[in-house]
């Protein structure tokens, strides 16, 4: 069985190399009609979602006015940020391969077998299912799509078609952001659902963050859920709020919270920016930002246990200076700040894999 799925790999890939060599008709279309078709569809509500919007939704692509289809092979690119792939459905008999995806990309590829005709008319090719894993507007784009026809010739097309995703519900804005430095980032943050204001609609941006607080904006960003539940990882665990304490463990759990060396947590104080850029670093991958030595007016401030750390969220671009040219890793990280950083950490493609 292994033998013959290999074969019939080689050979998929040998009937779409063969096809680069000739031109063909396969799937040209009237020049009225757009040779590719996309919808998309909502389904359920997934059962563990936080957020009340997230679902799992459908895509579907159909060739529309195709000439002897035989073969095709599509890329379709997705906001990974905010979906996950989580299967495929062929619309038409014959074989495809597992699809080959990587981050906020998947291939396609499929062809009928034996000497058949192709097909004519409105194709349904593949349907795609995806999970909304985080809030906001998304979009799934076909960008390239290779029609091969059953002499072997193949049509490329660069549709740039896009299925767009909007949220159920419009979310009202932060009441006190107008103007702000992060009114953007905030924004999007809330939408990606990894932060809440008060009642009265606030942020508060600049107000100081607690370890507490920010452990779980970390853990809510990078949707951490641990397998089992942990005895509880500090002394001080008690003084760690309800609320709070599930998101803790789960950061206890990613390797990204230690603690102090007494065994504390100290949930309620402060957290410095210093302490905030070893937590996130630990997020990322050290060999995948390499570089040269940098340097702050108050590089001297930096505790030796937070060098490695500050200086790989500096490369990886989530920490940057303050006025002065001042990393001021002494003084303690806003709300603003906190969420901004942890914005940029989902934006690298390393964090995503956690």
């Amino acid at each position: 069985m292994i033998r013959r799925t290999g074969l019939i790999l080689v050979c998929l890939g040998l009937l779409l190399g063969m096809a680069l060599m000739r031109p063909g008709t396969a799937g040209r279309a009237a020049e009225q009609t757009p040779p590719f078709l996309m919808n998309a569809s909502a389904g359920k509500q997934a059962s563990d979602a936080e957020q009340e919007d997230l679902r799992q939704l459908s895509v579907s692509v159909t060739a529309q006015a195709a000439t002897d289809l035989y073969a095709f092979d599509l890329i379709l690119t997705y906001d990974p940020l905010r979906l996950k792939l989580i299967g495929t459905e062929s619309l038409l008999p014959g074989f495809a391969p597992e699809p080959k995806e990587s981050r906020g990309q998947v291939r396609y590829a499929f062809t009928r077998i034996g000497q058949t005709p192709g097909y004519n008319g409105d194709i349904p090719l593949v349907s795609f299912q995806f999970q909304q894993i985080r809030g906001g507007e998304a979009s799934v784009q076909l960008v390239k799509a290779n029609l091969v026809d059953s002499r072997l010739a193949m049509v490329e097309h660069k549709p740039e078609l896009a299925a767009n995703i909007t949220p159920d519900r419009e979310l009202e804005p932060f009441a006190d952001l107008q103007g702000h430095w992060a009114e953007k980032s905030l924004q999007e943050a809330m939408e990606l659902g990894y932060v809440e204001g008060y009642p009265d609609g606030a942020f508060l941006p600049d107000v100081f963050i607690t370890r507490e607080e920010v452990t779980a904006m970390l853990a809510r960003a990078l949707l951490l859920a641990g397998e089992h539940e942990p005895a509880d990882p500090f002394v001080d665990q008690a003084g760690i709020s309800s609320w709070a304490a599930p998101f803790v463990r789960h950061a206890v759990q990613a390797g990204l919270v230690t603690g102090y060396d007494d065994g504390t947590f100290r949930a309620p104080e402060y957290i410095l920016r210093q302490e905030l850029a070893v937590m996130l670093a630990r997020a990322l991958e050290p060999s995948a930002y390499p570089g040269a030595a940098w340097r702050f007016s108050d590089y001297a401030l930096l505790e030796p246990w937070a060098e490695e750390g500050a200086g790989l969220a500096v490369r990886a671009g989530l920490m940057q200076g303050k006025a002065g040219n001042r990393l001021a890793p002494l003084e303690y990280a806003t709300r603003a700040e906190a969420a901004s950083m942890i914005l940029r950490l989902l934006k690298t493609a390393d964090a995503l894999a956690l």
